[in-house]
């Protein structure tokens, strides 16, 4: 029985040190203003280590985590954020930059394992003017803000720094004009979306700069009469499409000239015209 109550005596002694509480330490100037303020656990820095200066309505702050590690630090005044800062919330990532009243100013920088990921400016804690993002330290993406976060221009890059696409994001959506390049700076495709739907008419275009096709969209989907085109750009046919389904004729051409046609209901074929006179002479009935 001894044996227990020293055992159990031996536990709470150590679990009490291991229990230490967090101390408040506080240093003054001369003139008995406050210098600094900082906490302490078993001999580690937690929660803040702030530092003050005669004279000055702002002061210092180092900010740790748990562990204490440096999670942040900058200047602050009335204990809001108010000048340069640097944040460190885990081993691998950081940024920098400015706070006006607790809130992002001016150019900030973010990095990931030391290497820049993004570059741009804040006013009132909303991303405003020109930002820059960046993989293994290759420009990938640059926006131009607008009126709004939601909204902005956008210009995506290829690896080897061609432009990729450039358009307009309105309410976080791809809205009005859109133009997409291969990586050798070709022009692939362009038209219009409407709430990151394509909408009105659109060229498609091969890796050599040659028309491929065109035709309307309507909420995504191809509608109207579309033209396709041969591998050296001549017109191969025209058809008429119905929510991406073949609906109505389909006019193929040799030459620049009308061969054949044929007729689709909902991407099933109904007739076909093996030659030209023929299928002129249905044509011409059907839409007297």
């Amino acid at each position: 029985m001894t044996k227990l109550f020293s055992y159990i005596f031996l536990l709470l002694t150590f679990c009490m040190l291991g229990q230490q509480k967090e101390v408040l330490h506080q240093k003054y100037f001369e003139n008995g203003e406050l210098q600094h303020e900082w906490y302490t656990l078993n001999n580690h820095p937690i929660k803040y280590w702030k530092t003050f200066y005669l004279d000055s309505t702002k002061h210092y702050q180092r900010n740790y985590n748990h562990l204490g590690k440096v999670i942040s630090e900058g200047w602050y005044q009335s204990n809001l954020k108010d000048g340069y800062t640097i944040e460190s919330p885990n081993d691998s990532c950081t940024s920098n930059g400015y706070y006006l009243n607790n809130l992002k100013e001016k150019t900030w920088r973010y990095y990931t394992h030391h290497h820049l990921d993004s570059l741009g400016d804040y006013h009132l804690n909303q991303p405003t003017k020109n930002w820059f993002y960046y993989q293994n330290n290759q420009l990938i993406c640059e926006k131009q803000y607008l009126n709004s976060p939601k909204n902005f221009l956008i210009k995506q890059f290829y690896k080897n720094g061609t432009l990729k696409s450039e358009g307009t994001y309105l309410n976080h959506q791809k809205n009005g004009y859109w133009k997409y390049y291969s990586n050798q700076q070709i022009l692939t495709s362009c038209g219009t979306y409407k709430n990151n739907l394509k909408e009105g008419y659109w060229h498609f275009y091969s890796n050599q700069g040659i028309l491929l096709k065109q035709g309307d969209f309507t909420e995504n989907k191809k509608t109207k009469w579309w033209s396709f085109y041969n591998k050296n750009g001549t017109l191969s046919h025209k058809c008429e499409l119905k929510n991406n389904l073949l609906n109505g004729y389909c006019i193929y051409y040799s030459n620049n000239k009308i061969v054949k046609g044929k007729y689709f209901k909902k991407g099933v074929k109904t007739n076909e015209w093996k030659d030209w006179n023929s299928f002129k002479k249905d044509y011409n009935k059907l839409n007297e």
